[in-house]
């Protein structure tokens, strides 16, 4: 079934932190890197998701903006 995938139990990684499928027993991000590989990864993906908070913010500014134009909408009526 193709949603097994997502059932399987999760265990986070020591190393890297990543979560991974506990029946594998290895992390498949990091268990064939060095110390130096690892840090790399992780700096290039803090930097990668470093805008996600700020994508969200906006979202929730464009969600209020939204909700008071349809606030004022009901008092124009």
């Amino acid at each position: 079934m193709y949603f097994s995938f997502f059932n399987k139990p999760l265990t986070k990684c020591n190393r890297c932190g990543f979560k991974t499928p506990t029946e594998e027993g290895k992390c498949q991000y990091c268990h064939d890197l060095t110390e130096v590989e690892v840090d790399e990864m992780l700096k290039e993906h803090s930097i990668k998701f470093k805008g996600n908070p700020t994508l969200i913010k906006r979202a929730y500014l464009l969600l209020v903006c939204i909700l008071l134009l349809l606030y004022l909408y009901k008092f124009i009526e």
